[in-house]
């Protein structure tokens, strides 16, 4: 169930705000709720995989309770824990690129199998793990089966984040409430979230989806066209989820932390994934960068560890070398950029730029999914063909509210420019979703044009769009 969809807006998500505001009216323990609509949430997004999500839950929290009891061997039982984790991720998303590699070599003969991700795999792994870990660092820490449950399942993070750590989440669980203010900033952010999947990124990924589909039939300026449609479509699309998970959350009376920070505002590589994707950059962090030693041996070994970091980023987005090209590209970029900070500074405005046509680059590593469609794109800028935009593509990228807004004699090209313009300025806005959300006090015009993007994006749903980190 995705909450683009009208069932999430007009069923699900009002019935789970008003059971839990009717359970606290009545003074009720409402984890018991939370849990119950997650588990529904969980096997509407694919009733077959809530066996597999429940197993799951009751083996870590087996584990973690083996952590607490067995002291002397807690290191040992992390390892295992660990391991445990990473090879359930291995056998649902890697396996399949793991045998076409060793088919590719010759050295087996495989039938590559089919399989579907459970629902928010590689989000709930890294979530799981980030808990083991800091059980064996803090063994006087408790939690229940039911705080554990609820953390490993809370449906507005469950699908694609953000990655919530223990001491976070935990200590909100014993004492949560919802009020009227939490609720107004909450369906606030909610909206903005929605306004920005609905009306810009389904609007950009439908001409990123003509292109990509008609690389045959394209020339180069078509190409590089789609490629700025999709750095912002990606931005749209994941920083929207973000927005309406934590902006759920907020109604239900719980806080989830910022994943987005206008990234596109960024000076240098560096500070972009200070911005992108927070909460996964801290997990790589605190849980792969350090205890590989971090910056602690040297120049050389710094490098290599952030080589590291990133190649697992790389891999965790997705089972494809043009993941692993992605994350290689920003390691490299990283590390050129801690290489040469502290001898040359750039101004601000020249550094944005720069880094924002590095992420550019890297995006289309990212969107292309396997080397032969890379391939293709890049033989489309080697051939110099640097022709008028495809007019097929401009209309596919285009809301369907502007289509009908603008004058027949504009050219759709025009338009559709004009509309990546104007999406390109917001992501360079000071103030974004979460000041404007979390200001305390919103005043008439606020509430009146956040109804309004609210009321738009439902009229503007057409299907279902799933988010691009749900494939994740």
């Amino acid at each position: 169930m995705a909450f683009n969809s009208y069932p999430f807006l007009l069923v699900f998500l009002p019935v789970s705000l008003v059971g839990e505001y009717f359970l606290q009216h009545l003074h009720r323990d409402c984890r018991w709720w939370l849990l119950a609509t997650s588990a529904i949430f969980y096997a509407l997004c694919g009733v077959k995989y809530l066996p597999f999500g429940t197993a799951e839950i009751l083996v870590n929290y087996l584990l973690y309770r083996l952590i607490r009891s067995k002291p002397q061997q807690a290191r040992k039982i992390l390892h295992l824990s660990v391991f445990c984790n990473v090879l359930v991720l291995f056998c649902f998303k890697y396996l399949g690129f793991a045998l076409s590699i060793s088919n590719a070599l010759h050295l087996t003969d495989l039938e590559i199998p089919q399989m579907l991700l459970p629902t928010g795999i590689s989000f709930i792994t890294f979530q799981q793990i980030a808990f083991l870990v800091d059980a064996y660092h803090n063994p006087n820490d408790k939690y229940s089966l039911l705080d554990y449950s609820v953390f490993s399942s809370f449906f507005p993070h469950i699908t694609s984040g953000p990655i919530v750590l223990s001491k976070q989440f935990f200590p909100l669980l014993q004492n949560f409430e919802s009020d009227w203010g939490r609720v107004s900033s909450g369906l606030i952010l909610f909206a903005i979230g929605l306004s920005k999947k609905v009306l810009i990124a389904d609007a950009l990924g439908g001409g990123v989806d003509y292109a990509y589909a008609n690389l045959d039939q394209i020339n180069a300026s078509s190409m590089l066209f789609a490629s700025v449609l999709y750095t912002l479509q990606i931005y749209f699309d994941f920083s929207g989820y973000s927005d309406m998970a934590i902006g759920i959350a907020r109604m239900l009376g719980l806080d989830l932390p910022i994943n987005f920070n206008s990234p596109y505002r960024a000076n240098n590589i560096s500070e972009f994934w200070d911005r992108w994707h927070i909460t996964l950059t801290r997990f790589l962090t605190h849980y792969v960068y350090i205890p590989l030693g971090g910056n602690r041996k040297g120049k050389l070994r710094t490098y290599l560890n952030i080589m590291i970091v990133f190649l697992v980023s790389g891999i965790w987005h997705g089972a494809s070398f043009t993941f692993v090209l992605w994350g290689m590209t920003h390691g490299i970029l990283t590390v050129i950029h801690k290489a040469f900070s502290k001898r040359f500074r750039l101004p601000s405005g020249i550094g944005r730029v720069i880094t924002l046509l590095c992420v550019n680059f890297a995006w289309i590593l990212f969107r292309a999914g396997d080397l032969h469609t890379l391939r293709s794109v890049l033989s489309l800028f080697r051939s110099g063909n640097w022709g008028a935009l495809d007019q097929s593509m401009c209309a596919a990228s285009l809301p369907r509210i502007l289509v009908n807004l603008v004058p027949n004699s504009v050219p759709v090209a025009v338009t559709a420019i004009l509309f990546a313009t104007l999406a390109g300025l917001l992501t360079q806005l000071p103030v974004n979703s979460q000041a404007i959300a979390g200001k305390k006090k919103h005043v008439l015009l606020d509430r009146m044009i956040v109804a309004l993007l609210f009321v738009v994006s439902l009229f503007s749903l057409s299907g279902v769009t799933h988010f691009i980190y749900a494939y994740f």
